[in-house]
């Protein structure tokens, strides 16, 4: 009997022993999901950036276009602005000054072709 109850006891110690073991395992199981959450986790996250990333990217090709295809028209808006403003009554001084330049080609041109036409003899 005793050699029964010696053996009972070195099955109670391996069962305790398998017990630590498991309990050490179910521990170290409950870690690794953890971790593998975790990890999930941070790959959706990572995804996510890197989807935003390339978003702002396209946004920032898009303002950049912009900026290129505006860039005639700020400078033209720049060289307007330092150029002399003209006030609104400017028209009526620059349609007469026209008016008056036209005159003058037009009467220097006749009294030119009536001196070169007298020049050459021409009669009327």
């Amino acid at each position: 009997m005793d050699s029964q109850i010696i053996g009972l006891e070195g099955v109670k110690e391996d069962i305790k022993e398998i017990k630590a073991s498991l309990k050490e395992l179910t521990t170290i199981a409950r870690n690794q999901a953890i971790q593998n959450e975790r990890m999930d986790n941070m790959e959706d996250r990572v995804v996510k950036i890197e989807k935003d990333v390339s978003e702002s990217w396209k946004a920032i090709r898009k303002i950049d276009m912009r900026c290129l295809e505006r860039e005639p028209v700020v400078k033209f808006g720049h060289r307007l602005m330092e150029s002399p403003h003209h006030s609104p009554d400017d028209w009526w001084t620059m349609f007469l000054g026209s008016a008056l330049r036209n005159g003058l080609w037009i009467i220097m041109t006749g009294v030119m072709t009536t001196l070169i036409l007298h020049y050459l003899g021409v009669k009327k």
